[in-house]
Protein backbone atom coordinates (compact mmCIF):
# COMPACT_ATOMS: atom_id res chain seq x y z
CA UNK A 1 0.00 0.00 0.00
CA UNK A 2 1.36 2.89 -1.35
CA UNK A 3 1.57 5.80 1.37
CA UNK A 4 -0.02 9.60 1.11
CA UNK A 5 0.58 12.66 3.03
CA UNK A 6 -3.41 12.03 4.14
CA UNK A 7 -2.39 8.86 6.05
CA UNK A 8 0.19 11.44 8.17
CA UNK A 9 -2.13 14.31 8.44
CA UNK A 10 -4.49 11.76 9.77
CA UNK A 11 -2.33 10.60 12.55
CA UNK A 12 -0.79 13.67 13.77
CA UNK A 13 -4.65 15.16 13.97
CA UNK A 14 -5.32 12.18 15.91
CA UNK A 15 -2.11 12.52 18.40
CA UNK A 16 -3.16 16.40 19.21
CA UNK A 17 -6.98 15.70 19.59
CA UNK A 18 -6.68 12.10 21.26
CA UNK A 19 -10.39 11.47 19.44
CA UNK A 20 -11.00 10.25 16.13
CA UNK A 21 -13.94 12.24 15.17
CA UNK A 22 -12.78 15.39 16.98
CA UNK A 23 -10.02 15.23 14.63
CA UNK A 24 -11.86 14.15 11.37
CA UNK A 25 -14.09 17.28 12.24
CA UNK A 26 -11.19 19.83 12.53
CA UNK A 27 -9.83 17.73 8.94
CA UNK A 28 -13.54 18.28 7.84
CA UNK A 29 -13.58 14.38 6.48
CA UNK A 30 -15.86 11.47 7.64
CA UNK A 31 -14.46 9.55 10.80
CA UNK A 32 -14.62 5.85 8.98
CA UNK A 33 -12.19 7.56 6.12
CA UNK A 34 -10.06 8.77 8.94
CA UNK A 35 -9.85 5.23 10.86
CA UNK A 36 -9.25 3.34 8.12
CA UNK A 37 -6.48 5.64 6.70
CA UNK A 38 -4.71 5.21 10.23
CA UNK A 39 -5.57 1.48 10.53
CA UNK A 40 -3.96 1.39 7.01
CA UNK A 41 -0.49 3.04 8.29
CA UNK A 42 -0.45 0.82 11.47
CA UNK A 43 -0.52 -2.04 9.09
CA UNK A 44 2.19 -0.09 6.94
CA UNK A 45 4.43 0.50 9.82
CA UNK A 46 3.40 -2.71 11.40
CA UNK A 47 3.20 -0.86 15.00
CA UNK A 48 -0.21 0.21 16.97
CA UNK A 49 0.29 3.91 17.20
CA UNK A 50 -2.72 4.45 19.54
CA UNK A 51 -4.58 2.83 22.36
CA UNK A 52 -7.85 2.53 21.86
CA UNK A 53 -10.18 3.55 24.54
CA UNK A 54 -13.59 3.83 25.61
CA UNK A 55 -13.53 7.63 25.33
CA UNK A 56 -11.19 8.91 22.17
CA UNK A 57 -7.38 7.16 21.80
CA UNK A 58 -4.20 7.89 23.68
CA UNK A 59 -0.84 7.44 21.61
CA UNK A 60 1.35 4.33 22.04
CA UNK A 61 4.98 4.57 22.84
CA UNK A 62 5.95 3.84 19.16
CA UNK A 63 2.99 6.45 18.52
CA UNK A 64 4.78 8.79 20.40
CA UNK A 65 7.96 8.24 18.84
CA UNK A 66 6.81 8.29 14.76
CA UNK A 67 4.56 11.92 16.26
CA UNK A 68 8.38 13.55 16.92
CA UNK A 69 9.21 12.20 14.03
CA UNK A 70 6.58 13.25 11.33
CA UNK A 71 5.81 16.30 13.08
CA UNK A 72 8.41 18.26 11.88
CA UNK A 73 8.54 16.97 8.36
CA UNK A 74 4.61 17.97 8.04
CA UNK A 75 5.30 21.25 9.20
CA UNK A 76 8.06 21.83 6.31
CA UNK A 77 5.94 20.29 3.94
CA UNK A 78 3.79 22.88 4.95
CA UNK A 79 5.75 26.28 4.55
CA UNK A 80 7.13 24.43 1.21
CA UNK A 81 3.65 24.45 -0.50
CA UNK A 82 2.27 27.50 0.68
CA UNK A 83 5.53 29.23 -0.46
CA UNK A 84 5.29 27.59 -4.26
CA UNK A 85 1.57 28.78 -3.64
CA UNK A 86 2.61 32.31 -3.41
CA UNK A 87 4.12 31.97 -6.94
CA UNK A 88 2.00 30.02 -8.63
CA UNK A 89 -1.48 28.08 -8.25
CA UNK A 90 -2.09 24.92 -9.43
CA UNK A 91 -5.82 25.92 -10.83
CA UNK A 92 -7.82 23.57 -13.42
CA UNK A 93 -11.14 23.05 -14.00
CA UNK A 94 -13.88 19.98 -12.79
CA UNK A 95 -16.52 19.18 -14.60
CA UNK A 96 -19.27 17.40 -12.40
CA UNK A 97 -22.65 15.84 -13.00
CA UNK A 98 -25.06 16.79 -10.26
CA UNK A 99 -28.25 16.10 -9.88
CA UNK A 100 -31.17 16.24 -6.98
CA UNK A 101 -30.07 12.75 -5.56
CA UNK A 102 -27.13 14.48 -4.65
CA UNK A 103 -28.83 17.39 -3.63
CA UNK A 104 -30.43 15.02 -0.75
CA UNK A 105 -27.54 13.77 0.93
CA UNK A 106 -25.85 16.82 3.00
CA UNK A 107 -22.67 14.99 3.12
CA UNK A 108 -22.15 15.78 -0.62
CA UNK A 109 -23.31 19.84 -0.81
CA UNK A 110 -20.95 20.11 2.19
CA UNK A 111 -18.09 18.65 0.72
CA UNK A 112 -18.52 20.55 -2.20
CA UNK A 113 -18.45 23.66 -0.23
CA UNK A 114 -15.43 23.06 1.56
CA UNK A 115 -14.00 22.38 -1.42
CA UNK A 116 -14.81 25.14 -3.18
CA UNK A 117 -13.04 26.92 -0.27
CA UNK A 118 -10.28 25.25 0.27
CA UNK A 119 -9.14 25.05 -3.59
CA UNK A 120 -10.45 28.86 -4.98
CA UNK A 121 -7.56 28.46 -8.12
CA UNK A 122 -9.82 25.07 -9.11
CA UNK A 123 -13.25 25.87 -11.01
CA UNK A 124 -15.87 23.19 -9.68
CA UNK A 125 -18.49 23.84 -12.15
CA UNK A 126 -21.57 21.73 -11.44
CA UNK A 127 -24.18 20.37 -14.43
CA UNK A 128 -27.41 19.58 -13.38
CA UNK A 129 -28.30 17.07 -15.13
CA UNK A 130 -30.14 13.55 -15.30
CA UNK A 131 -28.49 10.10 -14.31
CA UNK A 132 -28.69 9.17 -17.78
CA UNK A 133 -28.03 11.59 -19.14
CA UNK A 134 -24.42 12.17 -16.85
CA UNK A 135 -23.54 8.58 -17.78
CA UNK A 136 -23.57 9.57 -21.48
CA UNK A 137 -21.91 12.67 -20.94
CA UNK A 138 -18.93 10.78 -19.03
CA UNK A 139 -18.38 8.37 -21.67
CA UNK A 140 -18.34 11.33 -24.04
CA UNK A 141 -15.99 13.23 -22.01
CA UNK A 142 -18.10 16.49 -21.55
CA UNK A 143 -18.16 15.82 -17.54
CA UNK A 144 -15.45 14.73 -15.65
CA UNK A 145 -17.31 12.79 -12.94
CA UNK A 146 -20.79 11.88 -11.91
CA UNK A 147 -22.72 10.80 -8.99
CA UNK A 148 -25.91 8.55 -9.91
CA UNK A 149 -27.87 6.35 -8.27
CA UNK A 150 -26.56 2.68 -9.10
CA UNK A 151 -29.98 1.44 -10.38
CA UNK A 152 -29.32 3.66 -13.63
CA UNK A 153 -26.46 1.33 -14.57
CA UNK A 154 -26.80 -1.19 -16.72
CA UNK A 155 -25.32 -4.55 -15.98
CA UNK A 156 -21.75 -4.31 -16.33
CA UNK A 157 -21.53 -0.12 -16.76
CA UNK A 158 -19.13 -0.36 -12.91
CA UNK A 159 -16.44 -2.34 -14.91
CA UNK A 160 -16.37 0.98 -17.56
CA UNK A 161 -15.28 3.16 -14.81
CA UNK A 162 -13.69 3.95 -11.76
CA UNK A 163 -16.33 4.04 -8.85
CA UNK A 164 -17.01 4.65 -5.22
CA UNK A 165 -20.19 3.97 -3.05
CA UNK A 166 -20.73 7.74 -1.59
CA UNK A 167 -24.18 6.67 0.15
CA UNK A 168 -26.57 3.65 1.19
CA UNK A 169 -30.19 4.07 1.21
CA UNK A 170 -33.25 1.97 0.59
CA UNK A 171 -36.85 2.81 -1.00
CA UNK A 172 -39.31 4.38 1.23
CA UNK A 173 -43.19 4.61 1.35
CA UNK A 174 -44.01 8.67 1.36
CA UNK A 175 -47.63 8.90 2.65
CA UNK A 176 -49.67 12.03 3.92
CA UNK A 177 -49.22 12.41 8.05
CA UNK A 178 -53.20 11.89 8.05
CA UNK A 179 -53.84 9.15 5.75
CA UNK A 180 -54.17 5.81 7.81
CA UNK A 181 -50.68 4.29 6.89
CA UNK A 182 -49.20 6.67 8.57
CA UNK A 183 -50.64 5.16 11.72
CA UNK A 184 -50.31 2.21 11.15
CA UNK A 185 -47.03 0.53 13.14
CA UNK A 186 -46.18 -2.22 10.51
CA UNK A 187 -47.15 -1.83 6.72
CA UNK A 188 -46.75 -4.60 4.35
CA UNK A 189 -47.42 -4.46 0.46
CA UNK A 190 -51.12 -5.78 0.88
CA UNK A 191 -51.89 -2.75 3.12
CA UNK A 192 -51.04 -1.14 -0.27
CA UNK A 193 -53.85 -3.32 -2.38
CA UNK A 194 -56.69 -0.22 -3.00
CA UNK A 195 -54.48 2.52 -2.67
CA UNK A 196 -53.59 4.75 -5.46
CA UNK A 197 -49.20 4.93 -6.42
CA UNK A 198 -46.96 7.28 -6.79
CA UNK A 199 -44.64 6.22 -8.83
CA UNK A 200 -41.34 7.11 -10.36
CA UNK A 201 -41.61 7.78 -14.61
CA UNK A 202 -39.53 4.77 -16.45
CA UNK A 203 -38.36 6.91 -18.71
CA UNK A 204 -36.19 8.70 -16.63
CA UNK A 205 -35.15 5.39 -14.31
CA UNK A 206 -36.06 2.29 -16.11
CA UNK A 207 -34.01 0.02 -13.92
CA UNK A 208 -35.48 1.61 -10.50
CA UNK A 209 -38.93 1.41 -12.14
CA UNK A 210 -38.55 -2.10 -12.90
CA UNK A 211 -36.79 -3.26 -10.03
CA UNK A 212 -39.69 -1.52 -7.77
CA UNK A 213 -42.41 -3.39 -9.73
CA UNK A 214 -40.41 -6.69 -9.68
CA UNK A 215 -39.81 -6.32 -5.41
CA UNK A 216 -43.81 -5.19 -5.25
CA UNK A 217 -45.18 -8.23 -7.58
CA UNK A 218 -42.87 -11.09 -5.34
CA UNK A 219 -44.68 -9.53 -2.43
CA UNK A 220 -48.17 -9.73 -4.15
CA UNK A 221 -48.91 -6.56 -4.94
CA UNK A 222 -50.16 -5.06 -8.07
CA UNK A 223 -49.62 -1.36 -7.23
CA UNK A 224 -52.16 0.83 -8.76
CA UNK A 225 -50.18 3.47 -10.20
CA UNK A 226 -52.12 6.92 -10.11
CA UNK A 227 -49.94 8.71 -11.79
CA UNK A 228 -46.01 8.84 -12.52
CA UNK A 229 -43.60 11.63 -11.55
CA UNK A 230 -40.21 12.41 -13.06
CA UNK A 231 -38.15 13.51 -9.33
CA UNK A 232 -38.62 12.90 -5.70
CA UNK A 233 -39.22 16.36 -5.20
CA UNK A 234 -42.54 15.97 -7.26
CA UNK A 235 -43.66 12.88 -5.81
CA UNK A 236 -43.78 14.75 -2.34
CA UNK A 237 -45.62 17.64 -4.03
CA UNK A 238 -48.67 15.32 -4.97
CA UNK A 239 -48.55 13.62 -1.61
CA UNK A 240 -48.71 16.40 0.19
CA UNK A 241 -51.64 17.06 -1.94
CA UNK A 242 -52.75 13.80 -0.49
CA UNK A 243 -53.26 12.73 -4.43
CA UNK A 244 -51.86 9.41 -3.19
CA UNK A 245 -48.95 7.30 -1.34
CA UNK A 246 -45.49 6.83 -3.23
CA UNK A 247 -42.46 5.14 -3.25
CA UNK A 248 -39.03 7.38 -2.73
CA UNK A 249 -35.50 7.36 -1.50
CA UNK A 250 -34.30 7.36 2.02
CA UNK A 251 -32.22 10.10 1.71
CA UNK A 252 -35.22 12.26 1.53
CA UNK A 253 -35.44 12.19 5.06
CA UNK A 254 -33.97 15.02 6.03
CA UNK A 255 -35.86 17.56 3.75
CA UNK A 256 -39.13 16.01 3.73
CA UNK A 257 -42.33 18.84 3.90
CA UNK A 258 -43.40 18.60 7.25
CA UNK A 259 -46.99 17.32 5.75
CA UNK A 260 -45.52 14.08 5.24
CA UNK A 261 -43.95 10.31 6.99
CA UNK A 262 -42.25 7.76 5.71
CA UNK A 263 -42.78 4.29 6.28
CA UNK A 264 -41.01 1.48 5.93
CA UNK A 265 -42.81 -1.96 3.94
CA UNK A 266 -41.74 -4.89 5.86
CA UNK A 267 -41.77 -7.33 2.98
CA UNK A 268 -40.22 -4.90 0.09
CA UNK A 269 -37.03 -3.58 0.13
CA UNK A 270 -35.49 -2.18 -2.88
CA UNK A 271 -31.50 -0.66 -1.81
CA UNK A 272 -30.14 2.22 -3.42
CA UNK A 273 -26.43 3.38 -3.91
CA UNK A 274 -25.07 6.57 -4.84
CA UNK A 275 -22.20 6.17 -6.58
CA UNK A 276 -19.78 8.52 -7.67
CA UNK A 277 -18.34 7.81 -11.32
CA UNK A 278 -15.34 8.99 -13.07
CA UNK A 279 -13.32 7.82 -15.96
CA UNK A 280 -10.21 5.06 -15.81
CA UNK A 281 -7.02 6.16 -16.57
CA UNK A 282 -5.15 9.19 -16.32
CA UNK A 283 -6.97 11.60 -15.37
CA UNK A 284 -6.18 15.44 -14.90
CA UNK A 285 -4.57 16.57 -11.42
CA UNK A 286 -7.35 18.57 -10.78
CA UNK A 287 -9.70 15.79 -11.05
CA UNK A 288 -7.88 13.43 -8.99
CA UNK A 289 -7.47 15.93 -6.23
CA UNK A 290 -11.91 16.08 -6.67
CA UNK A 291 -11.94 12.29 -6.60
CA UNK A 292 -9.91 11.76 -3.71
CA UNK A 293 -11.79 14.77 -1.95
CA UNK A 294 -14.78 13.49 -2.27
CA UNK A 295 -14.19 10.11 -1.13
CA UNK A 296 -12.67 11.09 2.04
CA UNK A 297 -15.66 13.28 3.00
CA UNK A 298 -18.57 11.13 2.03
CA UNK A 299 -17.76 7.29 1.25
CA UNK A 300 -20.17 5.08 2.38
CA UNK A 301 -19.03 2.09 4.81
CA UNK A 302 -18.85 -1.30 2.97
CA UNK A 303 -21.99 -3.17 3.96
Amino acid sequence: MAMELRHFRYFVAAAREEHFGRAAKRLGVAQPALSRRIADLEAELGVTLFERLPRGVKLSAAGAEFLKEIAPALEAIDDAVSARKHGRKPGGEIRLGFSEIASHHGRIPAALKIFRAAEPSIRLELLTIGSLAQIQALQDKSIDAAIVYDMHLESGALQKFQHRTLNRGSIMLAVPRTHRLARKKHVTAKDLLHEPVLWPRREGAPRLHDRLMKSCRAAGLAPTIFQETATWSSLLSLVSADMGVGFVGSEVADSLPSGIVLKSVADLYVDLRVELLWRKGKNAPAVEAFIRFLIDHCEARPG
